[in-house]
């Protein structure tokens, strides 16, 4: 009688111990098969770049006419003080973290776009200013 105890005993955990390990496989696989995605057929319109009214007068959006990138300070603070002789305007020298370069810029901010394209035309007649661009800025 003992060992028949003894054996149910050590039985029951061993059969335990079966019957979980095979319905977490199962499962696993109902999980693996089970790859369906669904998409959605009519996406709502998403609402949350709608600022309200008031918040309009807090964003700032100003112009600046970019005439060269440079990778190092040197180079772009030459070309700077070249350009300021040449122009006749104030050049600033700054370095961009995004572009990780010295940008030369006109030291001018432009309300509108239309106002920095016509300074940046006028640049594009001379060619060692036919590469400037304009940079938007928004804070």
């Amino acid at each position: 009688m003992m060992n028949k105890k003894l054996l149910l005993v050590l039985l029951l955990p061993m059969l335990h111990f079966i019957a979980c390990s095979s319905s977490i496989e199962q499962t696993r696989e109902e999980d693996a098969g089970d790859k369906d995605v669904y998409i959605f057929d009519q996406v709502p319109e998403d609402t949350s770049a709608v600022y309200p009214e008031e918040n309009h007068n807090n964003i700032q959006k100003y112009y600046l006419v970019q005439i060269g990138a440079f990778t190092t300070k040197d180079r772009a603070e030459s070309f700077a003080e070249e350009s300021k002789r040449t122009l006749a305007k104030e050049i600033l020298v700054t370095y961009n973290v995004d572009v990780n370069l010295f940008v030369v810029q006109l030291n001018n901010h432009f309300n509108t776009k239309a106002e920095a394209e016509k300074v940046r035309n006028e640049f594009w007649s001379n060619d060692k200013y036919k590469d400037a661009w304009i940079v938007t800025v928004t804070k």
